[in-house]
């Protein structure tokens, strides 16, 4: 029997747990559609569409999506442990422990991030003691970061999500390995158009007004008197 719902109202964390140690295909639908073979709490497989997630750190990326999500569809299908496919043997309760803890240092760091599009460049190498999350990841972006590369730019490129691409910047550059070429594309200069005289319009020629004709009764006087001048 499927067991199916709505991530609004269960999330991804919550659903795992639900399942327990059951064994089968659990189908996801957010904004991707992804397919996990668990078995005994143990995630074996992972698929992103038709395309199977063979790198660990790829699949933990997957799972902080899923665990983000608050939109989406699930539908679990009991799969006997036999007929499921292994690419790996990850613990999910630890795994989501450590999306937890990912979690946690994005909100601390947020605030301090740098923007996606600001450019940075490597000028120093990397400690042989440097983290291994952060020694992966510039790495796999040391190419891109001779002549300048962005979290934007970085982040599907890597499969990660921003905000960690972000992060990983952020802490590089602390450490002083990278420093930022611009913070934002250039915007070109705008041209400034010649001053041009201003040419005042000629007056309208002043039209004389003949006097009108006086109206009323004492218009009708007053144009008599006039009359009666002329006749003497």
């Amino acid at each position: 029997m499927a067991i199916f719902g709505n991530l609004d109202e269960l999330p991804f964390p919550d659903v795992i747990g639900m399942l327990g140690r059951r064994s089968g295909h659990l189908n996801i639908t957010t904004t991707a559609a992804v397919t996990l073979h668990i078995d005994d709490g143990h995630l074996l497989a992972l698929y992103l569409g038709p395309q199977a997630i063979h790198d660990a750190g790829r699949v933990r990326e997957v799972i902080l999506e899923l665990t983000r999500a608050e939109r989406g569809s699930f539908e679990f299908k009991r799969i006997q442990p036999n007929d499921l496919v292994q690419h790996h043997h990850l613990a999910l309760n630890k795994l989501l422990l450590s999306i937890t803890a990912v979690l946690d240092e994005l909100a601390h760091y947020r605030t301090m991030l740098p923007a996606p599009e600001t450019r940075f460049q490597q000028v120093r190498d990397a400690p042989e003691d440097l983290d291994a999350s952060l020694k992966d990841f510039l790495d796999a972006a040391a190419p891109s970061l001779l002549l300048g590369a962005s979290a934007a730019e970085l982040a599907p490129r890597q499969g990660l999500h921003l905000e960690r691409a972000q992060l990983y910047l952020y802490k590089l550059r602390a450490l002083g390995l990278l420093t930022p070429v611009r913070a934002y594309p250039a915007r070109p200069t705008a041209q400034r158009k010649a001053d041009r005289p201003t040419v005042t319009p000629p007056a309208p020629p002043s039209t004389v007004l003949e006097p009108s004709e006086p109206r009323g009764l004492i218009g009708r006087l007053l144009a008599a008197l006039h009359l009666r001048r002329k006749v003497a």
